[in-house]
């Protein structure tokens, strides 16, 4: 024990004296795993890359915007995309220039909603980034000669923020009265719908402000992109008193000087509440909940005061070639679209149509409101309104349309309107008692379009010169753009689209020649073969499909997807059809039937079971069956979508 003792000890002492002799070098500077330059090599490759927010407060799936922003910017090759957040997104290009023109190219829009893009600057943390401003295109339409000047246009664009450019610069378009401008936009602030302007005259006019591709998914009230619930009723306020005339403000400002009384209770803690600083507050938000909740002018804001009213021509002759010449000038609206859009977005265009039969029945206005409601139309064609124009824009406010274009009803009969909202460009260059042509552009990766609001008259005459009218068209201008005449055109092209022998069918023949030989075709339909009944609810015995759809070639090319939807009848003897340009449809590959799996996630899918009827399980099993295969497309099968597309 001794000698282990002594041989142990010796060994530490050793060691000791082993450790007191050795050098150790410590390192002048803290060692770190990564270099610099390999540090500074990595950041170099994320120097052109763009950091997005998509203002919307409801997450949305990152899939359905990865895909999204690989369509809006498929021109850039090679980039990558990584979710930094919520609806935050970092993407990365392959160059200065590429990024430059992605952010001048803006404003972009995904999944209906705005995709504000910035610069990425590295070392910035992504809770950092402050999503305030963004820069908008809005025209200024219905200007006077006097407001086509530099100073009174600065003016009002100071009003709702910085400029960057206009177009002309000089402010002085060389045809027309419409000057475009690029604003740098607080998205805490409403997009204006327009401001009276002073004019030589005695009375101010209303400009109104298009602004292109303005969000879908934006309060129909306030108009603020980044909206805040505090601020709502404000900037609704404050946007339905820019709205008024002269004499309706002061009214109005006559009337609000009594809203608000403080009774005797009020004023002997009134004193007090202003010594904390309480009391101007309390008073301000109490006139203003009063004054939304007494005011005689508690509407829905009207944003649209210099509602458009056209007087309709005398007689269906007064249409001519040279009434056209004056209407389709090629200098103004050119129908050749041959224009290289630089940004192209995914938005999808739904377009409703319906012969009302009177649109001051409740019962058919509360219909429309429904249905718009869930379906959501951009634009909306009522026909056989039968109201005039005293009535029209009082009974359309409800459906929430912001631009309004129409013809009164000539005493009980006929009268036509077409409604359409923002984010979009429409232009209407023709019209007359039965028919609305304008010109679209919903979607700048593709051309613009021609849309044609038809009502066809029920009188062999009228109708002949109707189609005579589209033919002068079709001979004379060279349009090489979709185009696609919608509505009830009264007429039947084949025998199965009536179920019973009555009626004209040598004119119908007649007409469907007329119709073929100018190179349209139909479009087709989902839904009930017919759309005319006799009675309100669709069930009397005579039936016939009225209400169509017409495509030229251009069409099929540029819109492959397009379908035409018949609505259910209620509240007219025709039911409303929808015209949707690019709906969202599932692909359904027969290869995956050579996977057992895909029968029975079907199985699965379909057995669920909804509270409700038969009809009603029907109609949730089938997108459940649709989500359920797409899950199962994605995550089993291997995602044939994505793989086709990295392959093209």
């Amino acid at each position: 024990m001794d000698e282990s003792s002594n041989s142990r000890a010796k060994k530490i002492n050793e060691l000791s004296r082993q450790l007191r002799n050795a050098t150790i070098q410590i390192p002048t500077e803290r060692r770190s795993v990564v270099s610099p330059q390999t540090i500074n090599a990595s950041v170099e490759e994320w120097s052109f890359a763009i950091i997005g927010k998509l203002m919307y407060k409801d997450k949305i799936d990152m899939r359905t915007i990865r895909e999204e922003i690989n369509s809006l910017w498929r021109g850039y090759r090679n980039k990558q995309i990584i979710v930094m957040g919520h609806n935050l997104m970092l993407v990365r290009l392959n160059n200065d220039e590429e990024r430059d023109e992605v952010i001048r190219n803006g404003p972009w829009l995904v999944g209906e909603a705005l995709f504000s893009i910035q610069k990425f600057v590295a070392g910035t943390q992504a809770k950092d980034y402050v999503f305030t401003y963004q820069e908008f295109n809005v025209q200024f339409k219905y200007l006077k000669l006097e407001h086509m000047n530099v100073t009174v246009i600065d003016e009002a664009i100071g009003f709702m923020g910085k400029k960057i450019s206009t177009n002309p610069e000089n402010y002085r378009p060389r045809y027309g009265n419409t000057v475009k401008a690029r604003i740098e936009m607080n998205l805490k602030k409403p997009l204006y719908r327009g401001g009276w302007w002073k004019t030589l005259g005695e009375k101010d006019v209303w400009i109104r402000y298009h602004w292109d591709l303005q969000p879908k998914k934006i309060c129909d009230k306030c108009f603020v992109i980044d909206h805040q619930e505090h601020n709502c009723m404000k900037y609704q306020y404050l946007l339905h008193l820019d709205s008024l005339t002269e004499e309706e403000y002061e009214a109005y400002m006559q009337e609000e000087s009594d809203v608000y009384e403080p009774n005797e209770d009020e004023r002997s803690i009134s004193t007090n509440m202003n010594k904390e600083g309480l009391m101007d507050d309390l008073m301000e938000e109490s006139r203003q909940a009063k004054r939304m909740r007494n005011s005689t002018l508690n509407q829905e804001p009207s944003m649209n005061p210099h509602d458009i009213h056209v007087t309709p021509p005398t007689n269906i002759e007064t249409v001519t070639h040279a009434n056209m010449n004056n209407n389709l000038n090629s200098e103004v609206v050119p129908l050749v679209s041959e224009a290289n859009h630089p940004n192209p977005t995914s938005n999808s265009i739904e377009e409703a149509a319906q012969n009302c039969n009177g649109f001051a029945d409740k019962e058919t206005r509360n219909y429309a409101k429904d249905f718009n409601k869930m379906l959501d139309p951009d634009i909306l064609f009522l026909q056989e309104t039968k109201i005039n124009s005293d009535k029209i824009t009082r009974f359309t406010r409800p459906l929430n349309f912001l631009n309004i274009f129409y013809v009164p009803s000539i005493g009980r009969s006929r009268g036509i309107c077409l409604l359409w909202k923002d984010g979009f460009e429409l232009e209407i260059i023709y019209h007359d008692k039965n028919m609305i042509h304008c010109l679209v552009t919903s979607n700048p990766s593709k051309p613009t379009w021609l849309l044609s609001c038809v009502c066809g008259s029920p009188y062999p005459q009228e109708s002949k010169a109707q189609l005579e009218f589209i033919k002068n068209v079709c001979e004379n201008y060279d349009i090489n753009a979709p185009w696609a005449p919608i509505g009830d055109l009264n007429l039947t092209l084949h025998d199965n689209e009536r179920n019973n022998s009555n009626g004209s069918s040598s004119r119908s023949s007649k007409l469907a020649q007329t119709v073929l030989e100018e190179g349209f075709n139909d479009l087709g339909f989902h839904g009930n073969p017919y759309t005319c009944t006799s009675n309100k609810n669709g069930t009397w015995k005579i039936r016939t499909r009225l209400d169509r759809s017409l495509i030229n070639s251009d069409w099929i090319i540029q819109f492959p997807d397009s379908f035409l939807r018949h609505l259910p009848f209620l509240g007219s003897d025709h039911c409303p059809i929808l015209l949707d340009l690019s709906p969202k449809n599932l692909k359904f590959f027969e290869c995956w039937l050579r996977d057992n799996s895909c029968k029975l996630e079907i199985e699965k899918a379909w057995s669920s079971s909804f509270n409700g009827s038969t009809g009603f399980n029907l109609d949730k099993r089938l997108p459940e069956t649709r989500r359920s295969l797409s899950i199962w497309n994605r995550t089993i099968f291997g995602d044939i979508q994505t793989k086709i597309k990295d392959i093209q």
